[in-house]
């Protein structure tokens, strides 16, 4: 039984420049066995090393030539057609069916990689690199034991280049189906914990109730209470002056109010200031009246004091796990 030959890429030219011992060198290389040799030293080694950087290799910028800035090394590739698809797919440009692959390191370690004219990355060329050369050296019998090589080798004998074909497209389907369901999962789990979030919030809301313009009333009666004392004290001594028994502001002003009522109609421009003096001393004897009755429901309350406290400590408590922003009215509407 023959097979046929499978069509394989070739390396047709490699291009050195202060890689080592090696100044500059530029390397034809045709179809068929090519020999290259040299006394110990000469730079043999240096161009395994340039094929290892083209095809991703790390970089080292010991390589660098003694009293160069840089190393750049470059390979040009005869490609498959199918090497010729792969490469455009990733941005590359091959022309005549031959690809360019450039790799540059600086004394800094920084190195650039051009693959058929546009950056790359070593690790992007180093996959599409397997293709592309094989290097053998010492104990690389060693690939022979990898699985994936293995099945390839075997594949490849069989014939088997359809039915792999097939087999890698439906396992990149199952693949893409093991992908989708994962990311249904985590939105389920996402969705499951954000619906406990607002089962916690509508519980803790039911548990506070908090009521709009609470938290101002809480503190304005937490504040009266606390100052219960000085409100006394101070209203007390206002209402003295105002209608004590001795002189007080009001008798003054009822005084002063009769006598101006002797001259109404002497003079309608005076008419209208003794009318406002009428009105001063209304309003004042109906605020000395208001402050009597809130000094008589003025009260300390400890009991009331400790629990408006223990009430503001909740909404707080409430405010500060689920609100948003610096008002705390808002946070809770």
């Amino acid at each position: 039984m023959s097979i046929p030959k499978k069509a394989k890429t070739q390396l047709t030219e490699l291009s050195i420049r202060s890689l080592g011992v090696i100044d500059s060198a530029e390397i034809e290389i045709g179809s068929g066995l090519t020999v290259i040799t040299g006394e110990t030293g000469a730079g043999k080694t240096m161009v395994l090393t340039a094929l290892n950087l083209i095809l991703g290799s790390k970089s080292d910028p010991d390589l660098i030539r003694n009293g160069e800035d840089r190393l750049v090394v470059s390979g040009k590739f005869q490609l498959t057609k199918e090497l010729i698809d792969q490469a455009e797919e990733v941005g590359g440009q091959v022309e005549d069916g031959e690809l360019i692959i450039t790799r540059s390191v600086n004394n800094q370690g920084k190195s650039k990689m051009v693959f058929g004219g546009v950056a790359s990355t070593a690790s992007q060329v180093s996959e599409f690199g397997e293709e592309l050369i094989e290097i053998h050296a010492q104990a690389s019998s060693a690939r022979l034991a990898k699985g994936s090589v293995q099945r390839n080798l075997l594949d490849s004998f069989a014939g088997h280049e359809e039915l792999s074909s097939t087999y890698v497209s439906f396992f990149e389907e199952f693949n893409k189906n093991r992908k989708r369901i994962s990311e249904l999962k985590n939105q389920l789990q996402a969705r499951d914990l954000e619906i406990s979030k607002l089962e916690t919030l509508v519980n803790d809301y039911e548990k506070v109730k908090p009521k709009a313009g609470e938290l101002a009333e809480l503190d304005n009666e937490i504040t009266k209470l606390g100052s219960i004392e000085a409100l006394n004290t101070g209203i007390s001594q206002v209402l003295a002056n105002i209608s004590g028994e001795d002189s007080s502001i009001i008798s003054l002003l009822y005084s002063d109010k009769r006598t101006l009522e002797t001259l109404v109609g002497k003079d309608s421009n005076l008419d209208k200031i003794i009318e406002r003096f009428a009105d001063i001393s209304y309003e004042l004897s109906e605020t000395n009246l208001d402050l009597e009755r809130y000094l008589a429901n003025l009260e300390a309350d400890p009991h009331r004091f400790d629990s408006l406290q223990s009430r503001k400590s909740e909404l707080n408590a409430f405010v500060k796990k689920y609100g948003r922003g610096e008002d705390r009215e808002k946070a809770l509407s």
